[in-house]
């Protein structure tokens, strides 16, 4: 079973199968549903899915269990959700929304506990720093060294010390990373992250994927190769 829950596939599927058969057991296994029922099956499925792709994005950027941001994110996911409705008056129902989302919450915390295992963290990194010690302190994270400096070697994300000894060609690799959207990471702060010493909210804001492309420049970058 454990198994199973760590398929992607499987495990997404029975929460959003779960949550459409919740629905159908509380108004009574109806042939004909009435139309605020079915807007709001579409809904909350629809939430799943936005929640379930959107969270590993986020912790994977930030390197952090995905447990702490399941909360957030669903709220989130939800409460975009009810704007929409509101702007554009679909009818739906309250009720069907409120066990939707409780449903979804209670699932999501339980299959990432089954599926901590599978969620491991997984980056290349340069060999200009001693990376072999992280995987000792951190489980979750596991590192290896890139062999050719070719941008679709990189797996996850790229670690560097940015304050270390850079030959040209590796100073070019790098840049093109950051330019091609794969985040870049300084050594030491995956070292302060692995150890505890600085909160996520620091890292997020001053020290991970400070290489990452500027939003602005990637979406002409993006137009211009059309």
């Amino acid at each position: 079973m454990k198994r199973l829950i760590q398929q992607p596939v499987i495990c997404h599927g029975i929460g959003i199968i779960g949550s459409i058969i919740l629905i159908h057991s509380i108004t009574g296994w109806r042939e004909n549903l009435p139309l605020t029922v079915i807007n709001s099956l579409w809904i909350i499925s629809t939430a799943y899915i936005c929640t379930s792709l959107t969270i590993p994005k986020i912790t994977n950027y930030l390197l952090v269990d995905r447990k702490y941001y399941i909360l957030p994110v669903l709220a989130f996911v939800y409460a975009v959700a009810m704007a929409l409705i509101l702007l554009f008056r679909v009818e739906y129902s309250r009720e069907i929304l409120i066990y939707g989302f409780s449903f979804h919450l209670l699932w999501m915390y339980l299959s990432a506990s089954f599926r901590s295992e599978y969620h491991k963290i997984r980056l290349s990194a340069i060999n200009n720093f001693d990376y072999d010690n992280f995987h000792s302190k951190h489980a979750r994270l596991e590192i290896k060294k890139i062999e050719h400096l070719d941008v679709h070697n990189v797996q996850g994300g790229l670690v560097v010390d940015l304050h270390g000894e850079l030959s040209p060609e590796t100073e070019k690799f790098i840049a093109d990373c950051s330019i091609n959207n794969v985040p870049v990471f300084h050594s030491e702060s995956i070292r302060e992250m692995v150890e505890g010493k600085v909160q996520t909210r620091h890292l997020s804001e001053n020290s991970v994927g400070t290489l990452s492309p500027n939003p602005i420049y990637q979406a002409f970058k993006e137009h211009g190769n059309r």
